[in-house]
């Protein structure tokens, strides 16, 4: 009985070879010369007409600083954190953000500070520049708003924001607070354009007519298919031999045939702790607690006018 299921154990492995030389030779027949690297680009994002947004951020280009810490309260890493979220934000959406902080405000109000700031500096997209500046200062703190921003951050929206962020920078976590206010940016782009993620797709990604996933996408998939199925059915047959092999085996309901009789003798007990189980509810906490202001609304913006002349919304937190 062993020689024959060593005779049919090679004869199943010499299968098992042969059907994998197969499947190598098959992969090797789709070969293409000039094989190369897969290629992937994807394109930036844009306007209806195909052009980059003012500002968007592009590969090789300066841009303008989005994080500007004039008063020493971030690390580069938080620096560099917060600048790509800015920066992947106005990519996505065509809005600028800007964060800024300072010591003093050079004898200006807040607003004025803000305002300035933002006109002075190039900052906002398209013609109307529109975007939203963050001030955080020594002598107080001012969100200022241009263009569509006046749209999107009501006097509401920047209220709702404030009260949640305000507390924050109070108790001195200045990156958890401009970290924060990302947030509720893009949150409030989203409320205020319904849509705007299919405004400004990315493009997807494309690929090179001469990589490997290009090339062997379907093919490959049969491949594995063929290779799947001689497996499957290599291990059907050697379970098989191996279960009729087992003659002397018989299903036992319980264990008292291997068991010697009056073997059993106990000669120790004792009582062992494994663990217990303790079930906790979570207490109800007050929303106001977090966001007192609620959720995002109309209502619409009050503005001034700049010393440069433009149009500005915002508020103070």
């Amino acid at each position: 009985m062993r020689k024959v299921f060593a005779i049919t154990l090679a004869l199943l492995m010499a299968l098992a070879m042969a059907s994998a030389c197969a499947v190598v030779s098959i992969a090797e027949e789709q070969t293409i010369e000039g094989n190369g690297p897969q290629i992937i680009t994807a394109m930036p994002y844009g306007d209806e007409d195909g052009g980059l947004f003012d500002g968007a951020w592009q590969v090789g280009v300066p841009q303008l600083s989005r994080v500007v810490d004039q008063a020493g309260l971030l690390t580069f890493e938080e620096i560099s954190d917060l600048e790509a979220r800015a920066g992947r934000i106005v990519a996505e959406y065509g809005f600028d953000v800007v964060i800024v902080t300072a010591r003093g405000l050079d004898g200006k109000t807040r607003a004025a500070y803000a305002d300035d700031f933002y006109d002075y500096n190039g900052y906002g997209v398209g013609p109307d520049a529109d975007g939203i500046l963050i001030l955080v200062s020594e002598e107080g703190r001012w969100m200022s708003t241009c263009g569509y921003g006046i749209t999107a951050f009501t006097d509401h929206n920047i209220q709702v924001i404030g009260q949640e962020i305000g507390p924050i920078f109070d108790r001195g976590r200045v990156y958890e607070g401009f970290s924060t206010f990302l947030t509720r940016v893009e949150e409030c782009l989203v409320w205020a354009r319904s849509g705007a993620y299919e405004d400004a797709p990315a493009e997807p990604p494309s690929y090179s007519s001469d990589s490997p996933a290009y090339r062997y996408g379907p093919d490959m998939g049969k491949v594995l298919l063929i290779g799947g199925g001689i497996g499957l059915v290599i291990a059907l047959i050697v379970v098989s031999i191996m279960k009729a092999g087992m003659k002397t085996a018989r299903p036992q309901a319980a264990a008292h045939d291997y068991v010697r009789k009056d073997s059993f003798r106990l000669i120790q007990q004792g009582d062992l702790f494994l663990y217990s189980n303790t079930v906790r509810k979570l207490k109800p906490q007050d929303d106001n607690n977090t966001r007192s202001g609620g959720g995002f609304g109309g209502g619409g913006s009050s503005t001034h006018t700049s010393s440069s002349g433009r149009t500005h919304g915002g508020g103070g937190f």
